[in-house]
């Protein structure tokens, strides 16, 4: 089984997948993890794009991540970078993203360890405390009010 998760400095996992700057892999062997390379996304593939928010009507919560403020990157071109793997391990997951990855065979898992090799081992194990939510908000229009409570718990 591989595994990916997204990093912008190959060591720590991203916060936000869509904006992330490429994805660690590791192939899993029994309860191991491998990390077999850094898949880095090209310059021409980063695009500017809002910053995360939550809706005015519940309080103004500019997301307060610099990476959130950079870029974003087209789902279909990250979907290509991990399409061989197996399981996608995140922090946050956008609308846009995960609608194409929930389209492909590639399993979603939200978690929110800091270390993206911490990770994997615990993944491999077994021991990954795993949410049922992604912590990314992208717009208004993304967001419902039932979502409001996990997405800033």
């Amino acid at each position: 089984m591989k595994i990916a998760i997204p990093s912008n400095d190959g060591t720590r996992m991203a916060v936000h997948t869509g904006r992330a700057l490429g994805f660690i892999v590791y192939q899993v062997f029994g309860q191991t993890a491998e990390r077999l390379d850094y898949r880095a996304i090209s310059e021409q593939n980063l695009a500017h794009t809002e910053r995360c928010f939550l809706p005015d009507y519940k309080e103004n919560h500019d997301c307060s991540f610099d990476i959130c403020s950079r870029h974003t990157t087209e789902p279909v071109v990250m979907h290509d970078l991990i399409d061989d793997c197996d399981v996608l391990l995140s922090v946050g997951i956008g609308p846009n993203l995960g609608r194409t990855l929930s389209n492909s065979p590639i399993e979603m898992v939200y978690c929110q360890e800091e270390i993206a090799d911490d990770a994997a081992r615990e993944f491999a194990l077994g021991t990954l405390p795993i949410f049922d939510f992604s912590r990314c908000i992208l717009t208004e229009e993304d967001l419902k009010d039932t979502d409001l409570n996990l997405a800033t718990a």
